[in-house]
């Protein structure tokens, strides 16, 4: 299999250097996503504050951001 086929791990992924553009891994290839928007924007934060308000009135913990997660792990 040649570099530009080859498959990639999450671990191989966290060593890229910092870019202006985020990736993902989907099945081992490497996918650049597209940039987020206003439209984007509006949508997570409409999102963020109905989920936190469910948290705060449940007292279930708290609701944060990540803007520079680079590996989800499965639960």
């Amino acid at each position: 299999m040649s570099d530009a086929t080859r498959l990639l791990t999450a671990d191989e992924l966290e060593k890229f250097p910092d870019v202006d553009y985020k990736y993902e891994l989907v099945e081992g290839r490497l996918v650049r996503m597209s940039p987020t928007g206003w439209e984007h924007g509006r949508i997570a934060m409409r999102f963020g504050f109905l989920l936190g308000r469910h948290v705060q009135a449940r007292k279930l913990g708290e609701v944060v951001t990540v803007d520079d997660c680079r590996r989800r792990t499965s639960a």
